[in-house]
């Protein structure tokens, strides 16, 4: 039993350890040294700050990340561009771009930039250069977005801009542009159905003439094209929704009644009857533009006034857009930890033929992907006889260990494996009784259904060969287990 408690123990840390190392509730750390001046010029050192600061702004309105430490960053980018050894040296190239065309060469090695995130313990790492072209009155901003867990660049951005008072506003659009980039990443990072990610506008008719009919589509499509550059997504009117999943006609009218009567929470009710959780709904009267957010956890509404310009919409937005954990990168293709409970029965034989009869038991089944190809595998199992003939009763439990790999693919996940360990039992027959302890050999495969992310329900079969000199045996076994998994 002291044995069984120690391996319990082990799995309970290896677990705690697997999910822990996942990352799955850690949020990423996001660094952003100062960017680049090409061409030194004094006038516009404050670029240099004013960017970092702009971007880290415009993703706290967006994401929960924690912020790496300004100093660490900025110390550690440094630091490496001063390094002349080779890992570098396509960073220093980049950096020493004057921006024309033809003599632009891309992203950088992604080497030469691992240092920088590792030395200043980020995640996510964005830098960027920019340069003032006096003679043409220009300012060229470039960004690159690099992520240290794949170890690749997952976005470019750059603007360009005269050097007017504009430039505030292609600042604001180069942030909202490395936002947009990174929440695309964070997507398709964890994608989900085709619904959980729509976002819907509904527009509210709430208009009596064709000018105010006119107004109102205006508002709407603005901020449509607005969402679109801040966050991808599917966005939708009201009307292009009744066409695009084929909404009754007495539904449609419906649902304009509610819109016109500014029911939100009826709406919200009607549009989840559709599988839509998560929409914006805009009502737009003569001089005001209301949106109202609704999820499956928040309402939250703003407004602005009729015509506003971009600065004030995007403020607006801020305030009524759900953040999006920016977690560390997902390895779901690499790291696991799932544990098999159920219940198992068995078929053996010893092999001289005699029948043992039927065997059962509670089962324990873990696996702990710990690197892509290398997944350990430990099975409790309690085996309890039924009397069949001379054989009168037999209690036991094995333990083992060993590797296997698992296969995913959406739900559904197979995981053949091979353990090896030790049988101990009290066999009882209408003559005598016995103590066991003896070596065994298990290889078989698990079926799972993963009905939500992290629970489902598996099928194990395999067999299970007991070496014992006087009398080998072998069973066959089948294990129905509900499954929980830690990403």
């Amino acid at each position: 039993m002291r044995l069984l408690y120690i391996v319990l123990g082990l799995l309970f840390f290896c677990g705690m350890l697997a999910a822990d190392s996942a990352g799955g509730s850690e949020l990423a750390r996001v660094g952003i040294p100062r960017f680049v001046n090409v061409e030194r010029d004094k006038d516009y050192e404050w670029v240099e700050i004013s960017l970092p600061e702009v971007i880290s702004n415009s993703m706290k309105a967006r994401f929960e990340f924690i912020s790496q430490d300004q100093k660490l960053v900025d110390s550690a980018f440094a630091a490496a561009n001063k390094q002349s050894a080779n890992t570098l040296a396509g960073l220093q190239t980049w950096l020493a771009e004057d921006f024309r065309a033809e003599k632009k060469s891309g992203y950088p090695s992604a080497t030469a930039l691992a240092a920088v995130a590792a030395e200043a313990q980020c995640d996510i790492l964005i830098v960027g250069k920019f340069r003032v072209d006096r003679e043409n009155s220009r300012i060229s901003m470039q960004a690159l977005i690099y992520n240290a867990e794949s170890k690749r660049f997952i976005g470019r951005v750059e603007e360009e801009s005269d050097i007017t008072n504009r430039v505030f506003r292609h600042i604001d659009n180069l942030a909202s542009a490395i936002v947009s980039t990174i929440y695309q990443y964070a997507l398709q990072a964890n994608k989900g159905s085709s619904y959980s990610h729509l976002r819907l506008l509904v527009l509210v008719p709430a208009f009596d003439t064709t000018e105010e009919r006119q107004r109102a589509e205006s508002e709407l499509f603005a901020l449509k094209k607005e969402l679109s550059l801040r966050t991808p997504g599917n966005y939708l009117t009201v009307f292009e929704f009744f066409t695009k999943y084929k909404v009754a006609q007495a539904e449609q009218e419906h649902a304009l009644q509610l819109a016109q009567h500014r029911d939100r929470r009826r709406i919200k009710a009607w549009l989840e009857r559709y599988g839509v959780t998560d929409a914006y709904l805009v009502f737009v009267s003569e001089n005001k533009v209301n949106i109202t957010a609704v999820s499956e956890r928040r309402i939250a509404e703003t407004s602005y006034p009729v015509g506003s310009d971009l600065t004030a919409r995007r403020q607006a937005l801020d305030k009524v857009s759900e953040k999006t954990a920016l977690q560390k990168t997902q390895r779901t293709q690499d790291r696991h930890f799932a544990v098999h409970a159920g219940l198992s029965g068995s078929r053996g034989m010893l092999f001289s033929g005699t029948r043992i009869g039927i065997l059962a038991g509670p089962t324990l089944h873990a696996s702990l992907r710990l690197w892509p190809f290398f997944e350990p595998q430990f099975r409790i199992e309690g085996h309890f006889g039924f009397r069949r003939e001379d054989f009168a009763g037999l209690a036991g439990a094995s333990l083992l260990g060993g590797l296997g790999y698992t296969w995913n693919k959406s739900r559904f996940a197979l995981t053949p494996y091979a353990v090896a360990g030790i049988f101990t039992a009290h066999v009882r027959t209408i003559y005598a009784q016995t103590t066991v302890l003896l070596p065994g050999v298990t290889a078989g495969a698990i079926a799972t259904w993963y009905i939500r992310s992290h629970w489902g329900v598996s099928l194990a079969v395999s067999g299970y060969y007991i070496s014992d000199p006087q009398a080998p045996a072998l069973f066959y076994t089948a294990a129905l287990s509900t499954v929980l998994r830690f990403q």
